[in-house]
This record gives C-alpha cells, sequence and structure tokens, in this order.
C-alpha cells in the first residue's frame, strides 16, 4: 500500500510542479496550459486503470474522476484499494 501511496504522491507533485514552471515561465499559453492539464490528467488515469486492473478492482468512476480531476481519482483509488484489502483480510 505504502508502494502506492508513494507512487501516485510522486507522480502528481512531479505533474503539478511542471504545470506550475510552465504557466510561472509563461513558457505556454492559457490554451495550452488546459490542453496540458487534462493530457496529464489522462496519462494518470490510465495508471489508476491498470493498477485497478491488476488488483482487480471494478470502478468506472475512479476513472472518469482521474480524468476530470487527478487528485480526487488517485485518493478514489486508494480508498478502494484499502477497503478491498479491508474486507479480504476479515
Amino acid at each position: 500500500m505504502n508502494k502506492l501511496i508513494n507512487k501516485y504522491g510522486i507522480l502528481l507533485s512531479a505533474l503539478y510542479v511542471i504545470e506550475f514552471m510552465l504557466s510561472y515561465f509563461n513558457i505556454i499559453t492559457s490554451p495550452y496550459n488546459l490542453i496540458y492539464f487534462y493530457s496529464s490528467n489522462i496519462f494518470v488515469a490510465i495508471l489508476v486503470a491498470l493498477d485497478l486492473k491488476k488488483n482487480e478492482i471494478r470502478s468506472s468512476i475512479v476513472i472518469w474522476s482521474t480524468i476530470l480531476f487527478s487528485i480526487l481519482g488517485v485518493t478514489l483509488f486508494l480508498l478502494k484499494k484499502i477497503n478491498k484489502d479491508r474486507t479480504a483480510s476479515a
């Protein structure tokens, strides 16, 4: 579980630092910033979908929420994973 938290923590932090640097130094303009935001969310959603499949968890709401807002989707995924681990051990 800690491995997943570290993985997504580092990934989301890196993506947000890149987004901040691109917008702070005006490297890309506002419409392209939005394109970067959604493309990075889609990238994270693909990784979440792969981890969902690997952990045998089925939830389309997690994928859609990750596409719209990556932190929310990753949080939902981690909550689903915790819930699965708790029910499996009980």
